[in-house]
């Protein structure tokens, strides 16, 4: 049987595009629930002036995710943020260890 995966992801957000970046993250997490094995997902806002936003879902197992991370729906949605937000940190995460490890970066 195969762990649910949680991935936390870092992204940067273009400064003055609050509102945007909050459609955009509604947007991918209700294209994300379509998906077989999605458990749901959160998000952090920083405070006003940052412009980081911490963010993180989770699938069933590995395959559930692989399905989501490989899909043209998850393609547009990525597409759709070019020159809005940015990525600086994908971490991969099947259990509770290591989220006090220090990070390891992965490519997405």
């Amino acid at each position: 049987m195969s762990a649910p995966v949680t991935v936390s992801i870092t992204r940067t957000v273009a400064p003055g595009h609050r509102d945007e970046m909050q459609a955009w993250i509604r947007a991918g997490s209700a294209l994300a629930s379509r998906f077989d094995g999605f458990l749901g997902h959160g998000w952090v806002r920083p405070a006003s002036e940052a412009e980081e936003w911490h963010m993180l879902y989770r699938f069933a197992d590995a395959d559930s995710l692989a399905s989501w991370e490989a899909s043209p729906q998850r393609a547009w949605w990525l597409g759709a943020a070019q020159g809005l937000v940015g990525e600086s940190r994908v971490e991969r995460r099947t259990g509770i260890e290591g989220w006090f490890d220090p990070p390891v970066t992965h490519d997405a």
